[in-house]
């Protein structure tokens, strides 16, 4: 059964307006999980042993905490299998227009697939991985899911898309505060050659 909300697997209709985005192509979906798998998601333990050497404490990315190397629940593994799923890469081709669109097969070893963001953490602007480490295929797409059910939008934690330099915030996308467990489950697609940054997480805040 897929775990994405049904309404979200026809963006070839909002392809035009993906492109048509500024600073860069993206969009913006709210509700992306059905409700059902998304309540389970948030009442289960996400129980991980982190390892030290995966905590970024640097003056650009602090107290934020990545799984690399790390064995994750099910249901978060779940989540990964359904966006490299062929039928979700089918619908992201016809949303942006790269017929040649592949997933990356290197799972959670060479790439980090789940992070987490502690109370007064910060990611600095920045540009992902320019290729996949596997097949060295250029990486021209970035997809963020929040999974934090009870957030509050004065604790920060939202997303500012940047000008070609990095200098200039031109848009931004705040976390909301979800009164229901499937109420806003924001999902972000964009092309990955962009700056981008997380806004500072305060410290009164619970983990992102």
């Amino acid at each position: 059964m897929n775990i994405i909300s049904d309404n979200h697997y026809d963006l070839k209709r909002k392809k035009d307006f993906f492109l048509s985005q500024k600073p860069f192509p993206h969009i913006h979906l709210r509700n992306f999980f059905k409700e059902d798998f998304f309540k389970n998601f948030s009442t289960s333990q996400i129980d991980i042993k982190k390892e030290e050497k995966n905590l970024f404490t640097t003056e650009f990315e602090n107290k934020k905490w990545i799984s690399k190397n790390t064995d994750l629940p099910v249901l978060t593994k779940k989540i990964i299998e359904e966006l490299n799923s062929q039928l979700w890469i089918n619908n992201l081709k016809e949303l942006t227009g790269i017929g040649a669109l592949i997933g990356t097969k290197v799972g959670n070893t060479k790439l980090a697939n789940y992070h987490e963001m502690q109370a007064g953490g910060l990611l600095s602007p920045h540009v992902d991985h320019s290729s996949d480490p596997e097949t060295g295929f250029p990486h021209v797409l970035n997809i963020v899911v929040y999974l934090t059910d009870s957030w509050k939008m004065e604790w920060g934690g939202g997303t500012d898309l940047l000008d070609s330099k990095g200098k200039k915030i031109k848009k931004n996308y705040p976390t909301y505060q979800i009164q229901q467990l499937f109420f806003y489950i924001p999902l972000i697609v964009f092309t990955a050659y962009q700056k981008y940054q997380k806004r500072p997480i305060k410290l009164e805040s619970q983990f992102m």
